[in-house]
This record gives structure tokens, C-alpha cells and sequence, in this order.
């Protein structure tokens, strides 16, 4: 009996020690809690990037979208109080999307957040933004939130008291997720300030230029492609900007002003040098930093309306650019 008893003290031992280890190995994956961040249980840590899946499947019959978004993912969850439930995108995945998420609550209170996950990092979780409400939460995620060498993003579940939930996974193009402003064409005209033009439509500042010639010929191109729309992708700092009439591209050409050819058969989305850009062949057309999102946006747009030049008013430092067909 008492050797039995020494054996069974000596497993008990090893077993909390094999415990202890496996703390140490779940710590080094904990999200890093940030300032004005609720704690979390390292213990309470469910789902591994392992469990990742390129994409999520829909499990709920009742499909609805709101506009352009379509439900993708619904189910029923819940969680301990600071404990933590953890829904993975693979980078590929979030290529041309952006996906928002819902959280309504059922019982308790569920806050939602995002995280970017690197698996080559010491400390690999990275809090990108959160929505942290007594009700319902919603908060998005899309390619562009995540850093280079990150490989998954999480929609992530914090209990801030013990909680059930439904939550809700939205998928939207970022083709479909124009923004444009309206202009008043009739209106448009150069305003002489100080030692430059302000290209005003009496109701919004939309360019400046540095001399009369520049200010002129951006008021012809208004007024010759009738243009109504002013549309950015990626605000504030929009890393891509075009024109339209009516919700179609400028057609035809004007005397004297200044284009570069492209086939929109021929371009693509590639990195270089860590820069995104949209090239044809060996030509660089536009370059857009990190943003990968925001370079497969402006690629899709440009597919969508068919855009075969670029065009500029003043080089270097155009005070104007745009594009037709």
C-alpha cells in the first residue's frame, strides 16, 4: 500500500509540473493587454491560429444582408467572465473583403475585439481596435489592418462578465465600398488665395493650384468630361482618387491635356519591396504604401469602369490627377 501511495504522490507531481509548463507555453500566446484594455484569463485562451480557415462557414439558414454586406457566419457562443472565444481569418482570406462582425448579446455583457496575430513573434498577439458597449457591439476587419509579417487577424470575444452571445460575420467586396462626393459642375470655378487657386463649387475646397494656367485647365476638365463626383479610396489620406459622371468614367479626350496610356487587361496587384502597387508589366502605375486592401480597392474600380489612361494636370507635383477611358 505504501508504494502505491509513493507512486501515486510521484504522478500527482508530475503531472503538475507538465500543468505549469503548459501555463508557461499559453503565455507567450496571450493577446498583450494594452492600456484601457480588460485583463483577460490566459487560462480561458480556446482557439489556437491552427484552427484558422480561409474562409468561415455560414451555418445559419436565415441568410440577410445589410447593403453591401452579406452574412457570411452566425452561431450561438458564450464565455467566462474575462474569459476569451477567438474567430480566425487567415490573411488570404481577407484579400478584397472587409468583414464586420456583430455581437448581440443574449445574457451578460460581451465586448468584441480585433487582434492581428504573428506567429514569428515573441508577442504575437497585436490590439488593433475594440467596441466595448453595454449592448450591441460590431467592429471590422479587412486586410489592411494587419501588419506585414502578421498571418491571421481575430475577431475576439471578451466576457466581461460571464456571457452568451450571437454573433454575426459580414463579408463586403471593397469594389462595392466606393466613397464619393457630390459636385456641383456649374458651379465649379478658380478662386484667386494669396499666391494660389482654389478650385471651389461655392460649397467644398477640392484642389489648389500653384498658378493660373494649372487653375484654369482644372476647371475646363470639369466642365468639359461634365464632371459630377469626387471619389477616394481610403480617407482620411486617400491613397487613390478618380473622377465620374453620373457613376461612369470620363470618356474622350480634351486638347492639351497630359495622359498615360494603361490596358486594365494587363494590370495586377503585386508587392514590391514591401509597397503595394497596381503595375502593367514593368510600369509602375500606382503605388500604395502597405494598404493592401486599398490597392486591390483602386484595382477592382479601375476594372469596373474600364479607366485606360492616367491623367495629370501640372508634372511634377500635379495640382490635379484623374482618369478616363
Amino acid at each position: 500500500m505504501r508504494t502505491f501511495r509513493n507512486s501515486l504522490f510521484a504522478l500527482l507531481a508530475l503531472v503538475l509540473f507538465f500543468t505549469a509548463c503548459e501555463q508557461d507555453q499559453l503565455e507567450t500566446v496571450a493577446p498583450v493587454v494594452k492600456e484601457n484594455q480588460k485583463p483577460m484569463a490566459i487560462t480561458d485562451l480556446a482557439t489556437t491560429p491552427k484552427d484558422a480557415v480561409d474562409l468561415i462557414e455560414i451555418d445559419d439558414t436565415n441568410l440577410e444582408s445589410r447593403g453591401t454586406k452579406v452574412l457570411v457566419y452566425s452561431s450561438t457562443g458564450s464565455v467566462t467572465a474575462a474569459g476569451w472565444k477567438h474567430f480566425w481569418y487567415t490573411k488570404s482570406a481577407l484579400a478584397g473583403y472587409r468583414y464586420t462582425a456583430v455581437i448581440t448579446p443574449t445574457g451578460g455583457d460581451p465586448d468584441l475585439y480585433i487582434y492581428g496575430y504573428d506567429t514569428g513573434n515573441a508577442s504575437p498577439w497585436r490590439y488593433v481596435r475594440r467596441s466595448a458597449n453595454a449592448g450591441e457591439d460590431s467592429a471590422h476587419l479587412a486586410g489592411s489592418d494587419l501588419n506585414l509579417d502578421e498571418e491571421y487577424g481575430a475577431f475576439s470575444v471578451y466576457g466581461f462578465t460571464a456571457s452568451t452571445f450571437k454573433i454575426r460575420i459580414y463579408r463586403e467586396e471593397i469594389c462595392k465600398m466606393e466613397d464619393c462626393l457630390s459636385i456641383n459642375t456649374s458651379a465649379v470655378k478658380a478662386v484667386k488665395e494669396g499666391s494660389r487657386y482654389l478650385i471651389t463649387d461655392g460649397r467644398s475646397r477640392m484642389f489648389m493650384a500653384p498658378n493660373s494656367n494649372e487653375a484654369k485647365m482644372i476647371v475646363r476638365v470639369f466642365s468639359h468630361y461634365g464632371i459630377n463626383q469626387s471619389c477616394f479610396v481610403g480617407r482620411p489620406g486617400a491613397s487613390f482618387f478618380y473622377l465620374n459622371k453620373d457613376g461612369n468614367a470620363p470618356e474622350g479626350s480634351m486638347p492639351g491635356e497630359d495622359c498615360i496610356g494603361f490596358n486594365p487587361d494587363n494590370i495586377e496587384v503585386k508587392q514590391i519591396g514591401g509597397r503595394w502597387k497596381i503595375v502593367e508589366g514593368n510600369h509602375w502605375i500606382f503605388d500604395f504604401d502597405t494598404k493592401e486592401d486599398e490597392a486591390r480597392q483602386a484595382f477592382c474600380i479601375i476594372k469596373k469602369y474600364g479607366f485606360t489612361k492616367s491623367c495629370y494636370v501640372g508634372r511634377p507635383g500635379p495640382s490635379l490627377e484623374y482618369l478616363r477611358k
